[in-house]
């Protein structure tokens, strides 16, 4: 994978992972899904904005929290 530096805004979060890749290929497969159910979207940005708030300062408590969810949009 070709490195590039750049910065992540605060609030925000990065997570690159190789081109073809199942995590590349689950990204997609998500955002696809969210592009075209904005109703599921809606719920989803609900739930990260609760996880957000529970838990400010322990992104793998917030990631694990959205686990459940993602793992039903990719069976869909």
């Amino acid at each position: 994978m070709p490195f590039s530096t750049f910065v992540v805004p605060p609030g925000f979060s990065c997570s690159p992972c190789p081109q073809g890749s199942l995590g590349w290929q689950n990204h997609l497969e998500v955002r696809d899904y969210l592009c075209t159910h904005p109703e599921t979207a809606y719920v989803y940005g609900e739930h990260k904005n609760v996880l957000a708030q529970a838990f400010p300062h322990d992104f793998d408590r917030y990631v694990d929290g959205k686990t459940d969810l993602l793992l039903g949009i990719l069976h869909e």
